[in-house]
């Protein structure tokens, strides 16, 4: 980012080992400024925050799902059933790589 760009100065504090990661890292990041390697993990970070975050009607829609699912079922795959069905799909995955 350069200097001609809209910019905000600001001031920030830092613990001596993350100013010592800083120094040590943000080359190895590809960045040419310390500024930019703490632009790009903030903006790491915040796209991070964005893609964790679930809407509430999704949440809701997620558990009628499970909810509908399990009604289907009315009971009939137990927990160990399910175990054993991936257990052996992992084995039959398994097998052909050997």
């Amino acid at each position: 980012m350069s200097k001609t760009e809209n910019t905000h100065k600001m001031t920030i504090r830092l613990s001596p080992i993350t100013e010592f990661r800083l120094e040590r890292d943000y080359r190895l990041d590809g960045s040419r400024s310390k500024n930019e390697f703490i632009e790009r993990a903030i903006t790491h970070y915040q796209d991070l925050l964005d893609c964790i975050q679930i809407d509430a009607d999704y949440l809701r829609k997620l558990r009628s799902d499970s909810v509908r699912n399990v009604k289907v079922t009315n009971g009939l795959l137990t927990f160990e059933q399910k175990v054993k069905e991936l257990e052996n799909s992992v084995e039959g995955d398994d097998q052909w790589q050997n």
